[in-house]
């Protein structure tokens, strides 16, 4: 799954981003060991190795700051529940002084 956040222009925009990346992983964490077990007697079979279920956070400009892509595994039914946990780290954080969003 995935979501989309804008992260304005700052002073600690790049600490924002980082404490994100850190909010994703440790929300997916029990998803991505699940994902990687899982993964682990297919992968060899079909040749999957590379694959990996750590959440990812790509960065795009954007007129109005840095447009943040998050991607992530989780289990089909958790879906909702887990894009709405994401959501609230990440409103949180961005609503933090910029010298604590990276903590």
């Amino acid at each position: 799954d995935e979501i989309s956040v804008n992260v304005p222009p700052g002073e600690g925009t790049y600490q924002t981003i980082e404490a994100i990346h850190k909010a994703v992983l440790k929300q997916t964490e029990q998803d991505v060991k699940l994902a990687e077990t899982e993964w682990k007697g297919s992968a060899r079979q079909q040749g999957l190795g590379q694959f990996s279920a750590a959440p990812s956070v790509d960065m795009r400009p954007a007129a109005s700051g840095i447009d943040i892509l998050v991607r992530y595994v989780t289990r089909a039914q958790d879906r909702f529940e887990m894009r709405n946990k994401l959501y609230k780290a990440v409103i949180e954080l961005l609503h933090k002084p910029a010298s604590t969003a990276q903590k």
